[in-house]
């Protein structure tokens, strides 16, 4: 092979401070004293360094131009085909490393979702992206949905308790309805009267399984509420309704209007 003056010329610089370094030091030691070699050790260890660095560039350049030129066929092949071949080789890899790291984000083993994405250019990470679920997040989800049920069990239990104890003790709790209005004092002081001040009414109402309708609220009490009531006879009187033994307090339509769906008529 042919010997590369610019290789050489680049040899020679990089040869430069060693040979630099052996001058200076066979000018500062005395002739002779060297065990090894002499004086000229160092010239001789920077040649045999040299010479195994050609030796592996000439290796090196023979089998590539080798393999490109002989084996390949560099310089008949279609260039503008083979830009187009690694543009797709480039574009696949970016596919199958973007499915990958959707997978790794979300607890999936990368390698199976990287071919995945290599041979379904785009189209598979695209859908993992929306489709794709967290690893065991359905599991924790029935988990922490387990435990609120078991904590609203035990609440329910301990309300229950609690309310045993206060009808023992005399002092029961408010009654609460479906969508979650405390029926106490409070809530029927504010429904007492509608805004010009006139008496609001009337209800439909169930109490300890008795239906009535409640006229008008004549004034709420610390654990009942005093009203004027029509009873399932018709029959109009003046009493007491406990908080905790009501079951149902719904509002009627006034004359005129008609009756929501779901009311009583």
């Amino acid at each position: 092979m042919a010997t590369h003056p610019l290789r050489n010329a680049l040899f020679s610089l990089l040869a430069l401070p060693t040979l630099l370094l052996a001058q200076k030091a066979q000018e500062d030691a005395p002739k002779g004293n060297n065990p090894i070699t002499g004086d000229t050790w160092l010239i001789s260890l920077w040649e045999k360094v040299r010479d195994g660095a050609k030796a592996a560039w000439n290796w090196l350049s023979t089998h590539v131009h080798g393999m490109l030129v002989e084996d390949l066929q560099l310089p008949q092949a279609n260039l503008t085909l083979l830009a187009i071949a690694l543009l797709v080789l480039s574009l696949m890899l970016a596919s199958g490393a973007w499915a990958a790291s959707i997978a790794l984000m979300r607890r999936h083993k990368g390698l199976p979702f990287f071919f995945l994405g290599f041979f379904t250019f785009f189209l598979g990470p695209a859908r993992l992206l929306y489709g794709l679920e967290i690893k065991g997040e359905k599991e924790q989800k029935e988990r922490f949905a387990q435990a609120a049920a078991q904590r609203r069990a035990e609440e329910a239990e301990r309300a229950r308790k609690e309310a045993e104890q206060a009808r023992e003790r005399g002092q029961e709790s408010p009654a609460v309805s479906q969508e979650g209005v405390v029926w106490d004092q409070a809530y029927f002081a504010s429904i007492q009267r509608r805004e010009d001040g006139t008496p609001a009414g009337p209800w439909h109402v169930a109490y300890n399984g008795v239906t009535v309708t409640v006229t008008e609220i004549l004034e709420p009490l610390p654990e009942c509420v005093q009203v004027k009531m029509v009873n399932a006879e018709g029959a109009p009187l003046v009493g007491r309704i406990p908080y905790a033994r009501l079951e149902a307090w719904d509002p009627l339509p006034q004359e005129g209007e008609p009756a929501a769906p779901g009311e009583p008529a």
